[in-house]
């Protein structure tokens, strides 16, 4: 079990016991339960020392820094523990329920008014360098040594939710690749 603190529930079972009429109904008190669909985006805020922004590339000017460091709620455990099952379903979260977007670290401070940049965050850099996901010969890779071409037949690549995710990733394009090749490179 890689989270035992987080419970999950067969929503088809339940879905079945209430009947098709009620799965609006049954979708209502799970949320008035506080049951979620999709994991978490966990913000971590701290004032970072005047290194780590060095280090980060991060501004350094001004006062009151903060940086908001993002986490995907599980991510780190499935990751640990993977399985193409578990790849797959990663896949299906981060095109399906979550925004992508909303990973990328925040860092804000004052400096003659309130201002903001973006750095990496604990999970992007997981997601970008760990060997999770799967390509067609079912090897597990990291971002950077996949194509869209070589992703796993599992893998969602068509819709815009799969195209955010691809971009995120820095998932390169084979095509795109070649078209830029001369003839002779080809």
């Amino acid at each position: 079990e890689t989270k035992p603190d987080t419970h999950f529930l067969c929503l088809n079972e339940y879905k079945d016991m209430v009947g098709e009429r009620n799965h609006e109904k049954l979708d209502d008190f799970l949320k008035w339960l506080g049951v979620s669909h999709t994991p978490k985006i966990l913000s971590t805020v701290r004032a970072p020392t005047w290194q780590q922004n060095c280090e980060s590339h991060l501004s350094k000017h001004g006062h009151t820094h903060k940086l908001e460091d993002k986490n995907i709620d599980g991510c780190q455990q499935i990751i640990r523990n993977l399985t193409e099952t578990r790849s797959a379903l990663l896949w299906s979260i981060l095109v399906n329920a979550i925004s992508v977007r909303n990973l990328r670290g925040e860092h804000t401070w004052s400096y003659f008014g309130s201002k903001k940049e973006y750095f990496k965050s604990t999970e992007e850099q997981r997601l970008l360098t760990e060997k999770w996901i799967l390509t067609n010969s079912g090897k597990l890779v990291s971002a950077h040594d996949v194509t869209i071409q070589t992703l796993s037949k599992e893998y969602d690549v068509k819709s815009v939710g799969a195209e955010d995710v691809i971009k995120f990733l820095n998932i390169r394009d084979e095509r795109q690749i070649s078209a830029h090749l001369s003839e002779n490179e080809a």
